[in-house]
């Protein structure tokens, strides 16, 4: 009984409309791309980049390359993504690893319930995703293996994500649902999933604005607690000498308790290797990121 009084503290703080219900784990719903972060949370979707994996990897066509991500907040919570992405059998197939460690409260996303317990709580997650065009739509399926160790336990469960979209001119759109699966026991109690469905969109290539480039983002998500949940950005990019570019994002997202409205990002490109940083300023404490992309 005590173990559970302690996990049901994760409801404290947070509105009273997501009060009536937690899910679990956590990881599913913090950041997984540098680039994205700096863009108010929004993924640039048709873009080459491998972390589509954990956001709408439908376009696989264009995926390619590797990504690593480290992303902190504090001195005790650390976040780390890995992806990969290549060609296979017509298609794509991508692969991508999440790791988080928190100690009694997670400062990641004032949005995010934290686990309230004595000790250390880590999460884990694989995915493993594969997308084709079937009829000319594009098409992915991604399944997820979820791992949370807190209160001196060890549960896993698996989830599946689907996704599509579709390009109309100089706008790519993108439909997923993610973490569609069967929930998590902590503490002799279930818990599900955090449900999400999202609509993606962003401009299919930079537009010229005198010597720089513009391109922009948007999201919108559905929660779970029900709650609708917009973000976007936009992407300014300089490129001085044939394939050294320097990159300046900016984004915005729904203000919650907490949290500011606006994300930076900054990133440079050269030749095929790519630096990325991105900071969402928290009253808890700020979230930096750093990420490296090949591709």
């Amino acid at each position: 009984m005590r173990r559970l009084a302690l996990l049901l503290l994760l409801l404290a703080g947070t509105p009273a409309a997501a009060q009536e219900t937690a899910f679990l784990p956590l990881l599913p719903t913090l950041p997984a791309s540098t680039r994205a972060l700096g863009l108010g949370g929004a993924f640039a979707i048709g873009s080459t980049d491998s972390d589509a994996l954990f956001y709408n990897p439908a376009f696989g066509d264009r995926l390619r390359g590797a990504s690593l991500g480290v992303q902190w907040a504090g001195s005790e919570t650390t976040l780390y993504t890995l992806s990969a992405a290549t060609d296979w059998w017509g298609g794509a197939v991508a692969l991508g690893v999440l790791a988080v460690d928190y100690p009694t409260a997670a400062p990641f996303d004032s949005t995010v319930l934290a686990l309230w317990a004595p000790g250390s709580t880590s999460e884990r997650a694989a995915l493993l995703g594969y997308s084709r065009k079937l009829l000319g739509v594009p098409l992915a399926i991604t399944g997820r293996l979820l791992e949370l160790r807190a209160l001196g336990e060890r549960n896993a469960t698996a989830a599946v994500d689907f996704a599509t979209g579709m390009q109309l001119g100089f706008v790519t759109l993108g439909l997923s649902v993610q973490n569609l699966g069967p929930g998590i026991n902590v503490a002799d109690r279930a818990y599900d999933l955090p449900l999400r469905a999202t609509l993606n969109a962003g401009s299919v290539r930079a537009a010229p604005v005198g010597p720089i480039d513009l391109g922009a983002a948007a999201q919108l998500a559905w929660t779970r607690h029900g709650e609708l949940v917009p973000a976007g950005g936009l992407e300014l990019s300089y490129w001085p000498v044939n394939g050294r570019t320097f990159f300046l994002r900016a984004g915005g997202r729904r203000a919650t308790a907490g949290a500011k409205p606006y994300t930076l990002g900054a990133g440079f490109s050269g030749d095929k290797l790519i630096i990325d940083y991105a900071w969402a300023p928290e009253d808890g404490g700020n979230m930096h990121r750093v990420g490296v992309r090949w591709r």
